[in-house]
């Protein structure tokens, strides 16, 4: 979860690199993003770019799987796959996917835990008629009785995939392990749940959630933005609005219990995850502990358990750690993968690891300068096209963030000095509380 906001930093004359149109001989060149909120309550942020005649936009929605009756597992995920598919009021499925042929237009929708998202890639020149079909789709889906079932089979089909691919399973099975089998933050919908669903499920949870004020819309691309927000308007201002009353989503109780759980495979490899509960997404130690997680295993080839685990003996081709956060608790994981003769001696080589850093607190001031470095100059590419930056921008609302937190991003992660990095390494780090999922072959 942390990764998805830890996109930020890159304003400032920190680069003087070329990549795309905000980057130049003179460093970065801050954008004027145009943002506001319509009247009928949907915000948006716009961004212009005559570079190439394309507009690329996104609407973002709050709902998602954590908010899916115990009962109803996997609506969420259904009614994003129909979003898509299965056309409007006005519209069949087949009609808006000729429609979209013709225009070379690209549109998608999906529903995650606790965010929505309908996007749509189009040429300007036939952006009001896409627009037209792409908020029919949003605000009128028809539903459609058959790409409903072959929605409920391909989700269906997932699910019995995921189980032939061990590195999947290992990470479905910590969550569960550490949030609980049926906590909204780790539950998974089975056959069933999602062969039960039917289409007033999908009808009513579209209904409760799907209305502008509820929304988020993010564009850039090749127009003006007086003349897309009147575009914007004709097709969502007659659209029913009403108040939402988001359910009670069970808490995490924090606690550092160990715990373990073993998925037995005929495999020559094992893989591991390994861990705890992290912290909330607002917590003011996140930037240290930021630059704690890359000093221990971030995915750099400098990190502790990197140079130690892969590089110097050999025990894994993957090994990488994140200290994350989220709305409730997030996480804090390593995963690796390793031989099964090995898997013993790499879970007590992370854990040495994990106490050393929480407990002798020797971090070095080349640590911390290398790891500062990394967590910038990593995240500029998550900005080199005009459409990411608004993307963000409206991520940044969502989450409660600053519209400027690339700054505060910033100047947090430059404040960073070695004693912060002990102090929430002793404080946030539970080498006795972790809990360990493993898949693979255990007698071995």
């Amino acid at each position: 979860m942390k990764r998805i906001l830890c996109v930020i930093i890159l304003f400032g004359a920190l680069f003087a690199v070329s990549c795309g149109p905000f980057f130049g001989a003179n460093g970065f060149k801050e954008p004027k993003v145009v943002t506001g909120v319509l009247p009928n309550g949907m915000r948006y942020y716009l961004l212009p770019d005559h570079e190439l005649p394309i507009v690329r936009m996104s609407v973002i929605t709050r709902t998602g799987s954590i908010y899916e009756p115990a009962d109803r597992l996997g609506l969420a995920n259904l009614l994003g796959i129909l979003l898509r598919t299965g056309g409007t009021k006005d519209m069949s499925p087949e009609e808006v996917d000729r429609t979209f042929d013709n225009m070379a237009a690209e549109a998608g929708a999906s529903i995650g835990l606790e965010m929505g998202e309908s996007a749509i890639k189009v040429l300007s020149k036939d952006a009001d008629r896409a627009f037209e079909v792409f908020f029919g789709l949003l605000f009128s889906p028809r539903l459609d009785s058959r790409r409903v079932e072959l929605g409920k089979i391909k989700i269906i089909e997932a699910l019995k995939r995921e189980n032939d691919y061990p590195d999947q399973v290992v990470v479905r099975e910590f969550k569960k392990l550490v949030y609980g089998d049926m906590s909204p933050w780790a539950r998974r919908p089975t056959p069933e749940t999602v062969g039960a669903l039917k289409i007033e499920d999908l009808k009513e949870f579209h209904k409760k959630y799907f209305v502008p004020s509820n929304m988020i819309l993010a564009a850039a691309g090749n127009f003006e933005p007086s003349a897309f927000i009147e575009t914007i308007k004709k097709y969502t201002g007659n659209v029913p609005d009403h108040r939402i009353e988001f359910p009670n989503v069970a808490p995490v109780e924090l606690e550092f219990r160990p715990k373990e759980r073993v998925i037995e495979r005929p495999l020559t490899q094992t893989y591991i995850e390994m861990g705890h509960l992290g912290i909330k997404r607002h917590n003011p130690d996140k930037y240290a502990l930021e630059i704690m997680d890359t000093i221990l295993g971030a995915p750099v080839f400098k990190s502790r358990l990197m140079e130690d685990i892969r590089s110097n003996r050999g025990l894994a081709y993957t090994v990488a750690s994140d200290f994350g956060w989220g709305t409730d608790y997030g996480l804090f994981s390593v995963y690796v993968d390793t031989k099964a003769q090995t898997a013993g001696q790499v879970v007590e080589l992370v854990r040495e690891h994990i106490v050393r850093l929480q407990g002798a607190g020797d971090i070095t001031k080349t640590e911390l300068d290398f790891a500062k470095r990394t967590t910038l100059n990593r995240l500029i590419f998550e900005f080199d096209n005009s459409f990411k930056i608004v993307s963000q921008r409206a991520r940044y609302h969502f989450y409660g963030y600053p519209d400027d937190y690339w700054h505060v991003y910033r100047r947090e992660i430059e404040k960073v000095g070695v004693e912060d990095v002990k102090r929430v390494a002793k404080k946030y780090l539970h080498p006795d509380g972790l809990s360990i999922a493993i898949v693979g072959s255990v007698a071995k």
